[in-house]
């Protein structure tokens, strides 16, 4: 029942019940026929674990053969449907997560798709080869058959576990480096940028340390190796004479703690492989993320310097765009169209009029200067008159010099007044004439004022498409700029998953390494009870040849006598007793 559950196991996990169609009719087995018992003696094969082929005659052979794998069939069936389904439902959960990253896994996807192919092509390869030896295979093999297709199966189940094995590993793998890589832009967000040369100084010392710890699994296995065969070749015949003398439980407890350290070593190797699979994983996912997370930098440095650029090209726009219509304002207030000759007209009359007007603050001024130099005169007159009449008095004559000097100064500046208000209105008479010259020849020449007109109006245009193609540019930055912070972001997590499996497999290192401690002071200790135990058997050995000898002294058999204590000599100077 053993052997036949082992094949169940195997043949669920595996195949099809088309695969296994093809397999019973590749050893000539028979599905899905009439089965029907020949003998009571068929009823203790399913009992025990072999049949006994030689009370058996080919018919009854044939039969046992077609009723075990029909009732395997019938078995496998409903177990092969329950794993139809557990296999959808886990590919759909694997599917769920490898569309999340398959940019990021598309490489080793690759791999396990030719792994795959090669797998089909391989089976196809064997079904083929297993057609084409049906019809060579005699029908008195069946015994041998049934051995063959056991060994298969049980290597299929080991490849099928295998596969398992590194689907769920790698699975593990994945959730653990998109943990890593959150936790490690969390990290950087909030502490800064590590160097690349400290991880890479971390991966080292734990690439060391591995290496170390295998160095010593493989000399605590070489040391075993040869214990076992010093102990094997050289107490041999020790260990003979000792089944006789001490109890088998002593064996068994030897035998039992070896076996133990054997598994206790092919686990510790079986785990240092999956941890060496899983820092490369991570070495591989961190340097993947490390180079993207540059990439995302140097695209934001780059779209920064171009927003910068666009920046600093929509500002320039948008002064040309004020001059341009400061200008355009400018022409249209100075040069009207040519339809509007009666604006044009008025104001060359409001012109004239403002000419008219300070013409006459001119003339008005001169008036004032005129009435200002003749009251200047009777004064000086009256001066003359009160100098010659009141001589006599001084104080009079000094209050009329103060304010004769008062009224010199306030003419002075007067005149210095009338000079500039004269200087200002020339001006403006001469700018007034120059702007209606100006007018009077935009007047004549209307084709030339509406040809620069359209000009300004092509030039306002272009710049104000210059202005929306910026703001166009400006919002695309914008977009990527929202991309690159949301990839930025993706990676930051990444980073942060990556950190937090490499703290998980950093805390199975140190579990490990203890286990190896405690591994190594328990191998230690066998050593221990094995070197008691040797010295033991070999004094006992020493002591029953001494005994052998002096009996064939006795007996007189001298040279036998000589050759068991020469044998006694050497096993003593051996074990150096």
């Amino acid at each position: 029942m053993n052997n036949d559950s082992n094949a169940e196991n195997i043949l669920k996990s595996e195949f099809s019940l088309d695969d296994v169609q093809s397999l019973s009719n590749a050893y000539g087995l028979t599905l899905g026929r009439n089965r029907r018992p020949q003998h009571v003696t068929t009823s203790q094969h399913f009992t025990g674990s072999t049949p006994d082929i030689r009370g058996l005659t080919l018919d009854n052979l044939r039969t046992t053969s077609s009723i075990q794998s029909d009732t395997l069939i019938s078995k496998l069936r409903e177990e092969n449907e329950l794993l139809k389904k557990e296999a959808s439902i886990k590919e759909a959960k694997l599917q769920s997560n490898i569309r999340s990253i398959r940019t990021f896994w598309s490489p080793e996807l690759k791999k396990e798709r030719n792994s795959r192919k090669e797998h089909e092509s391989r089976s196809k390869r064997l079904e083929g080869e297993l057609r084409d030896m049906q019809g060579t295979i005699p029908e008195n093999m069946l015994q041998r058959e049934n051995v063959v297709l056991r060994r298969a199966v049980q290597d299929l189940e080991a490849r099928v576990q295998t596969q398992r094995e590194t689907l769920e590993a790698r699975e593990i793998s994945l959730r653990r480096a998109l943990q890593l890589a959150a936790a490690h832009e969390q990290n950087l967000s909030g502490k800064g940028i590590q160097s690349e040369e400290t991880y890479r100084a971390l991966l080292s010392i734990k690439d060391d340390k591995i290496t170390a710890l295998e160095k010593c699994v493989r000399d605590l296995e070489e040391n075993l190796r040869a214990y076992e065969r010093q102990f094997g070749t050289s107490t041999g015949s020790l260990l003979r004479s000792r089944r006789g003398l001490h109890d088998a439980e002593g064996d068994q407890m030897l035998c039992a703690q070896n076996n133990y350290l054997k598994t206790k070593a092919d686990g510790l190797k079986c785990e240092l492989s999956i941890k060496d699979a899983e820092i490369s994983n991570l070495k591989t996912r961190l340097e993947a993320t490390q180079r993207s997370d540059h990439e995302t930098r140097s695209h934001l440095e780059a779209v920064r310097e171009s927003l910068h650029a666009k920046s600093n090209r929509c500002a320039q726009l948008q002064a040309d765009n004020d001059r341009l219509r400061s200008r355009q304002s400018e022409i249209t207030y100075s040069s009207p169209q040519r339809t509007a000759e009666r604006p044009l007209s008025h104001e060359l009359e409001v012109k004239e009029h403002q000419i008219k007007l300070l013409k006459s603050r001119y003339e008005n001024l001169e008036f004032q200067l005129a009435d200002k130099d003749r009251r200047l005169l009777e004064l000086e007159e009256k001066i003359n008159h009160a100098n010659g009449i009141s001589s006599r008095d001084e104080k009079s004559s000094a209050e009329a010099k103060i304010s004769i000097m008062a009224l010199e100064d306030a003419l002075s500046d007067k005149d210095e007044a009338m000079k500039r208000e004269r200087s200002r209105y020339q001006e403006e008479i001469k700018e007034e004439r120059n702007r209606r010259i100006e007018l009077q020849s935009q007047l004549e020449n209307p084709e030339e004022n509406e040809r620069e007109k359209m000009e300004m109006r092509l030039e306002i245009q272009k710049l104000q498409a210059q202005c929306q193609m910026g703001q166009q540019a400006l919002q695309d930055q914008d977009q990527r700029a929202a991309k690159a912070e949301a990839l930025h972001a993706r990676l930051k997590g990444q980073m942060e998953d990556i950190l937090k499996d490499f703290d998980h497999a950093k805390n199975a290192y140190t579990v490990l390494q203890q286990k190896f401690n405690q591994l190594r002071r328990s191998r230690e200790k066998d050593e221990k009870i094995l070197m008691s135990a040797k010295r033991e058997t070999a004094t006992h050995c020493l002591n029953e040849l001494e005994i052998r000898a002096e009996l064939l002294e006795i007996k007189g058999k001298k040279a036998e006598a000589k050759q068991v204590r020469e044998k006694r000599a050497q096993l003593q100077a051996q074990y150096k007793l």
